[in-house]
């Protein structure tokens, strides 16, 4: 799921849609970002920023005045309870799972089909304001770097053909496991 802390906020709170929108654990000085929308993002806006160290007059503590919201007891359990998810291989976080495709769901176009019936059911079922990327590939680490290199709501397919060329235009930092806590990569 794509900012999905953010989304749920969205998705409960239709006067935030397409608003910037910072989700924090409580609202203080010291608080920081556990979620941002894609509005928020534009603004330069990340997860782990805290509003202290937001200078006054910025871009980022004008987008953290007009859209902050702290977050709601229970919300992301009620979407998170697997009303979007059906046959898993994996639960991976509140956000993410892994499924096994077999058969001919390993073909890149049905695959592709069953991404947007399961972006179709979000939609319908959970809420428009939450969006998923999918990734397929051979293993879980390559489909979880897959949906990554099209967010928000996007579908990567990695196959063996394509490997390794499709890894060289990536970044360190866009391997995941290889992000510090600060967002950098190292």
């Amino acid at each position: 799921m794509n900012s999905f802390f953010a989304s749920v906020e969205q998705e409960m709170n239709p006067a935030l849609r397409g608003k910037p929108v910072a989700v924090v654990p409580l609202l203080a000085d010291t608080t920081c970002c556990i979620a941002v929308s894609y509005e928020g993002k534009a603004f330069g806006v990340k997860t782990g920023h805290q509003r202290s160290a937001m200078q006054s007059g910025s871009a980022q503590a004008s987008c953290w005045s007009r859209g902050t919201t702290s977050t709601t007891s229970g919300t992301t359990q009620d979407l998170g309870d697997g009303r979007v998810v059906r046959a898993v291989e994996a639960v991976c976080s509140i956000d993410e799972i892994a499924s096994r495709l077999t058969g001919s769901q390993q073909d890149v176009a049905v695959a592709s089909a069953l991404a947007d019936k399961i972006k179709s059911a979000i939609k319908s079922q959970v809420g428009s304001s939450l969006r998923c990327s999918i990734g397929v590939a051979p293993n879980r680490y390559l489909a979880k770097i897959a949906a990554d290199m099209k967010k928000p709501d996007g579908f990567t397919a990695i196959r063996p053909c394509d490997l390794p060329d499709i890894l060289y235009s990536l970044k360190p930092r866009d391997l995941p496991g290889n992000r510090r806590p600060d967002g950098k990569s190292g």
